[in-house]
């Protein structure tokens, strides 16, 4: 199930024993949980379980959930940070949970990754006796994200050019989290007018996935003045200097997997296990380069990083040679 048919499947109240909640966007992930006490469970704290894995046993959590609900009503009971290859036996007591359940306990998990997978899974899935589902809490789609932003400009009694949508969304790679802090921002320094794309160049705060890919943009561009200031602003981060290599080879990867692999912009999405639209930014990107050119950038960047580990050449030279490599050599 998307998230954006979760509120619906809730005020059904056909509900499944177990959610499980996993996906990219906390935003998502925090609203689906809202969603959960809001439409579930009456206006009733002591209906509401919340409960983290740190402290939490198998058998606790099965006398939890065996515990009959307050005054005979819907109750909730909520995992916050499931991991799956570490608590295993917290994974398998919800699993069985979701074939033999309390009517009244809606078990909601939150994890770092699907409890199931759909292949491997399917006879578990397909059962007559379970009743879990999965909700997909990823990044919406680009028309999702465009409609969440006019729905918040129509709560905060605000407006955004239309030229303006786009470029919110690209600094924010996507997640909703990101534009909500931001559209928060713009709304009180605008206040009043209309929101332009030129506030938002110059009050956004860049998400670093889109730092990467305007340096892509900028290498195969020639763009050397601006493409040395994107590099120098990623190595002054504390949190990225020491990955921004990495990033650089991650992103020059799915650009070229995306240049030589075949198939709809979806299906390459599926197969990298990420949305369309950055399919869409990474072949927008590797336009500017040849597949052979980009085949050479990745390769380069794994030998930097082989010198690198062994003592061969300091990392910010390594930066340095490729970004200089790239920029004398972006012509098709």
């Amino acid at each position: 199930m998307k998230f954006v048919e979760l509120k619906k499947h809730l005020l059904g109240k056909k509900l499944f024993a177990v959610y499980n909640l996993c996906g990219d966007d906390g935003f998502l992930i925090d609203s689906a949980k809202n969603l959960f006490f809001n439409y579930v469970i009456a206006n009733n704290e002591l209906s509401k379980v919340k409960l983290t894995c740190e402290n939490l046993t198998a058998d606790r959590l099965k006398t939890i959930l065996n515990t009959s609900s307050f005054l005979i009503g819907n109750r909730v009971v909520l995992i916050d940070d499931l991991n799956i290859q570490k608590n295993k036996d917290i994974l398998n007591v919800c699993l069985e949970y979701s074939k033999n359940a309390d009517d009244l306990t809606t078990l909601v998990i939150v994890s770092n990754e699907p409890m199931l997978d759909a292949k491997k899974d399917a006879k578990i899935l397909n059962s007559q006796n379970s009743r879990f589902c999965f909700v997909d809490c990823n990044r919406l789609d680009k028309n999702m994200m465009t409609m969440w932003i006019n729905l918040s400009l129509s709560e905060m009694g605000a407006t955004m050019a239309p030229d303006a949508f786009d470029t919110l969304i690209d600094y924010s790679n996507g997640y909703l989290s990101n534009m909500d802090m931001e559209l928060k921002k713009l709304v009180a320094f605008a206040n009043g007018r209309e929101i332009t794309k030129q506030d938002i160049q110059l009050l956004a705060t860049k998400d670093l996935e889109y730092g990467v890919f305007e340096l892509t943009e900028c290498l195969g561009r020639g763009d050397s003045k601006r493409s040395l200031q994107i590099v120098d602003d990623l190595m002054k981060e504390t949190k990225t200097a020491q990955s921004v290599l990495s990033m650089i080879q991650n992103y020059f990867r799915r650009m070229f997997y995306c240049a030589i692999t075949p198939g709809t912009n979806l299906q390459i999405a599926e197969s990298l296990g990420v949305k369309e639209w950055a399919v869409v930014k990474a072949k927008q990107a590797a336009s500017l380069f040849t597949k052979a050119r980009l085949k050479d950038i990745v390769e380069l960047c794994g030998n930097l990083d082989f010198e690198i580990r062994t003592g061969k050449i300091a990392y910010k030279r390594a930066v340095d040679n490729l970004i200089l490599y790239i920029l004398s050599s972006n012509k098709k």
